[in-house]
């Protein structure tokens, strides 16, 4: 069995070098970064995802579930 770490793209506080708030988005460079990241896992068998809660790191994992 193999095991992936991603981490979420850029959230709106990354961007503005701020402190994150556990329900801060992905930015719009976050979730491009996300789409990227899920098209590299087209070709890798996934059995399963998991994520935490945080909304930057659910639709991240979102994305790549997708492909």
């Amino acid at each position: 069995m193999k095991v992936y770490f991603v981490r979420h793209g850029q959230s709106e506080s990354n961007k503005r070098k701020e402190y994150q708030n556990p329900e801060d988005p992905l930015s719009p460079m976050g979730r491009e970064q996300a789409r990227i990241v899920a098209k590299r896992f087209k070709t890798i068998p996934v059995e399963t995802i998991m994520s935490s809660d945080l909304p930057r790191a659910r639709v991240t994992a979102e994305e790549i579930a997708a492909v």
